[in-house]
């Protein structure tokens, strides 16, 4: 399994005309997919490809027409032609080259014009939000990587006007206690931790004080 990046947009209010937009792009399954949507050649391709002969590939057409779990190889032609045509012979080549992620965003949910969704490993890419910013100049874009590193950027009139990245926090493991939990310090500031640099309980948000001295221990 992938580690997840979640990221939320948050829009101004939105005229009839984005409205409209961002209704296709919820028909369409997100970002990705809108604005730039995989090849259909590429949807039914496997990972790696599996270059079989013309009696081998028909033999198998044949066979998806009854099984459920259906394989959709290709022949040495429809190998070439694909690369030829889209640089890439499987979906994953061309999802992570085009879109920064292998499977776009999902998840992808819109409430009160604030836009959630998730995505596998990495943000989706720039291309895709520079896309998004020619219909929707004015919002503010945030992701964070379930570990906790991220970024926060915002648009104004098309363009990125402010950009703070943060890194994973990082902890220091003080003192087991008896109840099995621990003890641990935060020892950089990190947008997710208002309270800052100081002790917290089983690397949680639980915050516990800024001088281990101060912490009583029930």
């Amino acid at each position: 399994m992938p580690n997840h990046v979640y990221s939320v947009i948050s829009l101004p209010t939105l005229t009839k005309k984005q409205k409209g937009i961002l209704e296709k792009i919820e028909e369409s399954r997100g970002l990705c997919r809108y604005y730039k949507p995989m090849p259909k050649e590429l949807e039914n391709t496997t990972s790696p490809p599996r270059i079989v002969s013309q009696e081998e590939y028909l033999e198998q057409m044949e066979k998806n027409k009854t099984e459920k779990f259906k394989s959709y190889p290709l022949t040495k032609e429809m190998n070439e032609s694909l690369i030829q045509k889209y640089g890439h012979n499987s979906w994953y080549g061309w999802c992570n080259q085009n879109w920064d992620t292998k499977w776009g965003c999902y998840d992808f949910i819109v409430e009160d014009e604030v836009i959630y969704y998730t995505s596998a490993w990495s943000p989706i890419g720039e291309n895709i939000i520079e896309m998004f910013a020619k219909d929707f100049p004015d919002f503010v874009y945030s992701w964070e990587e379930e570990e906790e590193y991220g970024s926060e950027l915002e648009y104004d009139n098309g363009e990125c006007i402010q950009e703070n990245n943060y890194d994973m926090p990082e902890w220091e493991e003080v003192k087991e206690l008896e109840d099995g939990s621990t003890i641990t310090k935060l020892i950089n500031e990190h947008p997710n931790y208002e309270d800052g640099i100081g002790y917290y309980l089983d690397w949680s948000k639980e915050f516990l004080g800024k001088n281990l001295e101060e912490i009583e221990i029930n």
